[in-house]
C-alpha cells in the first residue's frame, strides 16, 4: 500500500448514529470504496436508517446507491491512517487500519461536521457532532465494478 496502486473495498457500515438524535438509531449501510493511491478516494453507498433505505442525489441508476462521495486519505508506514470523507452535506472524520497485507480495511469514524443548514444546526459555521462508527471493508478484486456512467 506505500507504493500509489488504485484500490477498491467492499465496505460494512454500523452506526449508532450521530448525537443529534434523541436516542441512538441504528444505522447499517453498504459502500464501495475505491482509493487511487495519491490520497484521494471516492465512495457509492446505501444506508438503512430505522429500516428504511436512504439515498441522496445523485444516486447510480442501476442499483440506487448514493454516489459521489469524495474523501481524502493518509496512509502511514504502520498501515494505520486518517481519512476525512465529504459527502457534499457532511464532513465524516475517521481513523484506519490496513490488516491482512492492505487486503482489509478497518475504520472507527469519531467526529461529523454538518453546516448549518443541515439538521437544525444553529451556528453559523456548522457544529461538531459526536458520533461512533465503525466499518469494514474487504478488497475486491480488480474489474469488479463499473458505474452506470462508465458503462456508457
Amino acid at each position: 500500500m506505500h507504493s500509489p496502486s488504485t484500490v477498491n473495498f467492499s465496505v460494512l457500515v454500523t452506526d449508532t448514529g450521530p448525537q443529534y438524535f434523541s436516542a441512538p438509531v441504528p444505522i447499517d449501510g453498504v459502500a464501495m470504496t475505491n482509493f487511487d493511491g495519491k490520497g484521494t478516494y471516492t465512495r457509492i453507498h446505501f444506508n438503512v436508517l430505522n429500516g428504511v433505505g436512504q439515498t441522496a442525489s445523485p444516486t447510480d441508476t442501476d442499483a440506487g446507491f448514493t454516489s459521489n462521495d469524495t474523501g481524502t486519505y493518509t496512509v502511514f508506514p504502520d498501515y494505520t491512517g486518517d481519512l476525512e470523507l465529504d459527502t457534499g452535506q457532511v464532513s465524516i472524520f475517521a481513523k484506519f487500519v490496513l490488516a491482512a497485507e492492505g487486503r482489509e480495511i478497518h475504520t472507527v469514524a469519531y467526529r461529523q461536521h454538518v453546516p448549518s443548514s443541515v439538521l437544525g444546526c444553529a451556528s453559523s459555521s456548522g457544529c461538531e457532532l459526536l458520533m461512533q462508527h465503525y466499518s469494514d471493508g474487504t478488497k475486491l478484486l480488480s474489474g469488479t465494478h463499473t458505474t452506470s456512467s462508465e458503462a456508457s
